[in-house]
């Protein structure tokens, strides 16, 4: 399969998920028996199955791969952008996941530029268990992303790319938490990663 279409599975199937939390909105706030309520259940049972089509696609090109080894070379690629951010690894268990190489690198990129934005001097990635913990020293998430459940993460917000980051955990079957470290502000970002 060649990479546009690789890339291009990629789009549809993150508008998908825009849609589907649209939709999804929709439900919550009509009775079942209204016309919107039936047309919203339509439309989401179409869209769930193009996306699981996507999906079908984007496995061809899933590999298991040693967690740890992805992380490293995903910083080696990392540093020559962000030189000013110090990077580290903690291993308590190395873990095998199935998974696009180039997705997943991707997704790291894009949580390494949030963290640049967010005036991160440093991330650290701990792998325990089934999880993946990274953690930045930044300014931390915003109270509007805060308020909200990692299901009903805000679509709208530019720079932080939540609904791709939703979109490749759910691609994976894992699962996302947000928090910042601490209360206070400017304490820093944490995202964890649930694998299947």
């Amino acid at each position: 399969m060649s990479n546009e279409i690789i890339a291009f599975a990629h789009d549809v199937k993150n508008s998908l998920s825009i849609i589907k939390l649209g939709l999804a909105q929709i439900k919550k706030i009509t009775s079942e028996d209204s016309p919107i309520y039936k047309k919203a259940t339509t439309c989401l049972n179409q869209v769930d199955l193009c996306a699981s089509y996507c999906n079908s696609k984007l496995l061809e090109r899933k590999e298991t791969v040693s967690l740890k080894s992805l992380l490293e070379d995903c910083q080696k690629d990392i540093k020559n952008s962000f030189n000013s951010i110090e990077f580290r690894t903690v291993t308590f268990e190395d873990r095998k996941v199935t998974v696009d190489c180039s997705q997943f690198k991707n997704f790291i990129l894009n949580l390494v530029k949030n963290a640049h934005e967010a005036n991160s001097t440093s991330v650290s990635f701990y792998i325990r268990g089934k999880r993946l913990v990274i953690i930045d020293n930044g300014v931390g998430f915003p109270e509007v992303i805060m308020k909200n459940s990692p299901q009903e993460l805000p679509t709208g917000l530019r720079g932080h790319g939540l609904s791709s980051m939703r979109s490749f955990c759910e691609s994976n079957g894992w699962s996302i938490a947000l928090m910042n470290n601490d209360e206070s502000p400017n304490s820093g970002s944490r995202i964890v990663l649930f694998f299947e």
